[in-house]
């Protein structure tokens, strides 16, 4: 699990529970409400983005099927958007609606 905790206090804000054996690459967004981690099943080489409320530790969007290596996870300014990318030779950076896990497009990274 991991936990969100309140920084002035040391108190446990939220627990989020995930059942995938790996959790990378936590990313706050820049108000705190959300936190993004690429998950990785035990079993598969395709990793998830998964999205969870930092005030409930509730999933919010779970967006499977990312093939390849994923290797950063940046929030937009206003939040709305995350843009997860993967390295040089890959498909590219996927942008995703954070509130819906919506795929709002995919840029190709050049050689």
């Amino acid at each position: 699990p991991m936990l969100l905790l309140d920084v002035a206090t040391g108190d446990v804000r939220a627990t989020i529970d995930a059942d995938e054996c790996n959790l990378e690459q936590p990313e706050f967004s820049h108000d705190g409400r959300w936190v993004a981690s690429m998950a990785w099943a035990c079993t598969s080489e395709i990793a998830e983005l998964m999205l969870w409320d930092t005030t409930t530790g509730d999933l919010v969007v779970r967006i499977p099927d990312l093939c390849c290596e994923r290797t950063a996870i940046a929030f937009s300014p206003d939040g709305r958007t995350i843009a997860v990318g993967a390295p040089q030779g890959t498909p590219g950076i996927q942008l995703v609606e954070v509130t819906s896990g919506r795929g709002l497009g995919l840029f190709t990274v050049p050689d």
